[in-house]
């Protein structure tokens, strides 16, 4: 299993990047539409390029989990998730107290969205430019 110290860092390090570059995005771009207001609405591209980081960072392989409340009331909501250990850089889009980073295992926060897909991680090929942007901003946090 996988240190959550050096997770936990290297979590805090790429969601700093992320937060650095959203300003400097093109609004008109639309393949980066969904993180032009992060962490609001981005929650899947945003869990995508982190599990990609994390596993760069030489902490593993992790998967991308989505899911959604059984009513809807909370709406869909993803993150990333290894052996149990979930790690969500975009829980305060959702209500999440005073954390940019959340990590937990058996959090029954996250069960309430159920699971509907687990995928392994990926960069899209329209993402490619900018993960190589926040990997290395985030390298040099």
């Amino acid at each position: 299993m996988t240190n959550e110290t050096q997770v936990r860092a290297a979590a805090k390090r790429f969601r700093a990047a992320l937060v650095q570059v959203k300003p400097t995005l093109d609004q008109n771009d639309h393949r980066l539409e969904s993180l032009h207001a992060f962490p609001d609405g981005s929650c899947s591209e945003a869990s995508g390029l982190l599990a990609v980081y994390l596993a760069h960072t030489g902490l593993g392989a992790w998967e991308v989990v989505s899911g959604g409340t059984p009513a809807g009331e909370l709406g869909t909501h993803a993150w990333v998730e290894q052996d149990g250990l979930i790690v969500d850089i975009t829980a305060s889009q959702q209500g999440w107290p005073n954390k940019d980073v959340c990590i937990c295992s058996g959090c029954s926060w996250h069960d309430q969205f159920g699971e509907e897909t687990r995928v392994a991680a990926a960069v899209p090929a329209e993402l490619a430019d900018l993960y190589r942007r926040l990997e290395s901003l985030a390298d040099g946090l």
